[in-house]
């Protein structure tokens, strides 16, 4: 793993160089928390499936490199939980957490909803251009920042879902997401395309 991290030029960070550590939320691959570190505040996701899956983390992070875009959340590198021996992606953090969230607090703004909107419509467009899938897009992986009074920006977090570093570790046929988000076609058994992302 170490040297795979080197070669795709992801920056190691030793986890006790992290602090103010907190739970956050547990995912469908890991334990999300936030932390700081050099005095900037980051996200930490445990990803309980890295351990041994060199071609999956691979085949995620070639397809991360190709993603060009700034409406996709930034990875910094990685660390490691010395408790749980997991891998662990530090990513940027965002200060007012998901979409639902955000758009409680700007209700009556409706040209910074539709700003919002566009971000989201380009940064799955960016993913789509590549011939890539996000696999598990909803209003919790659409993450966002406000800068000042009526300034938000949106990004799009666990693109290609991560599902991609678990898929060998999924049955055949097995469904990953939430499920009020996913396709009909996708429920029966068929695969993702870009469709059921935008469904």
């Amino acid at each position: 793993m170490d040297q795979f991290i080197s070669k795709n030029k992801l920056k190691w960070i030793p986890y006790d160089k992290f602090e103010n550590i907190k739970y956050l939320d547990k995912g469908g691959f890991g334990t999300i928390y936030e932390a700081t570190y050099n005095n900037y505040k980051v996200i930490l996701k445990s990803l309980n499936y890295l351990n041994n899956s060199y071609e999956s983390l691979n085949e995620f992070l070639n397809k991360w490199k190709i993603i060009n875009s700034n409406e996709i959340i930034k990875i910094y590198g990685f660390t490691k939980d010395p408790d749980t021996l997991n891998y662990v992606l530090v990513m940027e953090y965002t200060n007012k957490g998901n979409l639902r969230g955000c758009l409680t607090e700007i209700t009556k703004n409706w040209e910074q909803k539709l700003y919002m909107l566009y971000q989201i419509i380009k940064g799955l467009n960016d993913i789509h251009e590549k011939d890539l899938i996000h696999y598990n897009f909803h209003n919790g992986n659409i993450l966002c920042n406000k800068y000042s009074e009526n300034v938000y920006e949106i990004y799009i977090s666990d693109y290609l879902g991560l599902y991609q570093l678990a898929k060998s570790f999924l049955k055949e046929n097995n469904i990953y997401g939430v499920i009020p988000f996913m396709a009909p076609e996708v429920l029966r058994g068929k695969p993702y395309t870009p469709a059921s992302d935008i469904y």
